[in-house]
């Protein structure tokens, strides 16, 4: 499978995340960036990356469709543990409205490549 943030395969998924409330939640800790370090917000502007976020949409693909407890545990576990920015816990994953039609544009994605 191609992956570049410039194909078009690609615009459902990059549409899905930029409707998503994780993105707009990071978008808006942006929008006052004055008032974070310059370490919160480089993490923040790497979040955003098309690589960082396909990265963490594959990851979590693969927890959504296998069956493996290990990985839905460890899954968890990352997510329990936010990082707080603003008293807002981010854990830059996708919450469960967003993820499902995130999923199932992965799953067309992976059916149109074969």
């Amino acid at each position: 499978m191609r992956q570049s943030k410039f194909d078009p395969e690609f615009d459902t998924l990059r549409e899905l995340w930029r409707r998503s409330r994780l993105i707009r939640k990071l978008r808006g800790l942006l929008a006052h960036a004055s008032s974070l370090s310059a370490e919160t917000r480089r993490v923040l502007r790497y979040q955003l990356l098309p690589a960082e976020l396909w990265a963490r949409t594959y990851v979590q693909w693969v927890v959504w469709r296998s069956t493996d407890l290990l990985l839905t545990s460890q899954l968890r576990a990352d997510r329990s543990r936010p990082m707080f920015i603003r008293k807002y816990p981010i854990d830059f994953f996708w919450d469960a409205d967003d993820a499902n039609p995130i999923m199932d544009a992965v799953d067309d994605l992976f059916h149109k490549a074969g």
